[in-house]
């Protein structure tokens, strides 16, 4: 018997490029290698996170954490993360990094102050952005836990700063901020919450009143599918 479609975490640019090639290989956690495009993409994703490093950001330490796959050899083994942060120990590097069109400048990070389970924007963060709102801000959601609430076949979820109906055009709507999008696998089970970190610069004035909940409403081909509901989650950010 076929499995559901099951979520996997990885959010954002990753999962946006696999889905862009659906229906298809690639479009499958499990079978997207058969693709050639796979390794053109995650040579890409690699270098975008050596690109940050050498930007002047630490690499995280993962600890344990671990990524499964089947060797050449269709053993079923795996390879922790720590072991691969520095491509240099892995015997390559990459001719070009890709650079901010800004000039480099120190990022902060601020937590959004928890009311209950949804998040609001601190005053104190808000008054800051206002002196600067050209500048560089992404949004980071941390493990968004309410998206069972929503279709299991549910593949995009837009975030957005007012409780959108059902029938919402995203990209016109004012209080969109982005889009968190996950890519299935048909036979193993890849279940987490999804994380990502959305560019709102330009749209920091819909956060700026110090009490703006957020919002996340399931997605198809733009058009939310449900009403927004607020959000759930680990921790929201803003990092600047």
């Amino acid at each position: 018997m076929q499995r559901k479609p099951v979520p996997a975490i990885f959010s954002g640019p990753h999962a946006n490029v696999h889905n862009n090639f659906d229906p298809g290989d690639m479009a499958d956690l499990q079978y997207s290698p058969r693709d050639p495009v796979f390794y053109s993409h995650h040579a890409n994703i690699d270098r975008l996170w050596s690109s940050w490093v050498a930007a002047g950001h630490t690499n995280p330490d993962f600890g344990t954490a671990k990524v499964y796959f089947y060797d050449e050899t269709r053993k079923w083994r795996y390879i922790l993360l720590n072991d691969v942060r520095d491509e240099t120990k892995l015997g390559y590097k990459y001719a070009t990094l890709m650079t901010s069109a800004r000039p480099p400048r120190t990022m902060t990070t601020e937590l959004l102050r928890r009311q209950n389970n949804d998040f609001m924007v601190s005053s104190g963060m808000a008054s800051r952005m206002q002196t600067e709102p050209m500048a560089p801000a992404f949004l980071l959601i941390s493990n968004l836990q309410n998206v069972s609430t929503f279709p299991d076949t549910t593949r995009e979820f837009g975030v957005f700063t007012r409780p959108v109906p059902s029938g919402t055009r995203a990209t016109p709507e004012a209080g969109y901020l982005g889009k968190m999008t996950r890519v299935f696998s048909k036979q193993h089970a890849h279940a987490g919450p999804l994380s990502a970190s959305l560019n709102i610069t330009g749209k920091v004035a819909d956060l700026t009143d110090g009490k703006t909940p957020l919002y996340v409403a399931p997605l198809n081909e733009g058009v939310t599918t449900a009403a927004g509901i607020l959000i759930v989650a680990d921790e929201v950010s803003l990092i600047r």
